[in-house]
């Protein structure tokens, strides 16, 4: 009778594949199927390998998450003019926050920053800056400045909101 043998193969296992070439196995992460893991975070992946005879044997791979950062989209520029004093001018975005790693839920908390020209209002997500016309009357027509509001998410991301 022949002796079993473990044939060459490819398996895929929850967070990447295993490949047996004459008796030496390999193991590929699939970078997109361990994205959830975040710092910190393991997965066992059992992969189990089955002879000609029937007989199978589990290789365990230990799969380390790494911290993913977070991605940051929304508006981050907007043009606004001057108004008279007394006037209220605004303009309004949206910015939000996510990370792919299954433990960090990075947000924007609701806040109020004041710039050099006006103040940035966020609140759920959604930013109002409003100028304040008392330190803008001395522009002439055709002058522009530019403020830059950073704002801060609870992971540390800072993303620039620039007005002009």
């Amino acid at each position: 009778a022949e002796a079993p043998v473990f044939e060459n193969t490819t398996i895929e296992g929850e967070y990447g594949s295993l490949t047996l070439v004459d008796g030496e196995w390999t193991y590929t992460v699939d970078t997109e199927k361990a994205q959830s893991l975040g710092e910190d975070q393991t997965a066992t992946d059992t992969i189990t390998l089955t002879a000609t005879d029937g007989t199978t044997q589990n290789i365990d791979i230990t799969v380390s998450g790494v911290d993913e950062a977070s991605e940051v989209s929304g508006v981050f520029t907007g043009v606004v003019n001057e108004g008279d004093l007394g006037d209220t001018v605004s303009i309004s975005g949206s910015i939000s926050i996510t990370d792919v790693d299954s433990d960090d839920t990075p947000e924007f908390q609701d806040t109020t920053i004041q710039g050099q020209y006006g103040s940035l209002d966020l609140v759920d997500g959604v930013w109002t800056y409003t100028v304040d016309n008392e330190k803008t009357q001395e522009l002439d027509t055709g002058n522009s400045v530019k403020d830059t509001i950073t704002l801060t998410a609870t992971d540390g991301t800072n993303q620039d909101v620039v007005i002009s």
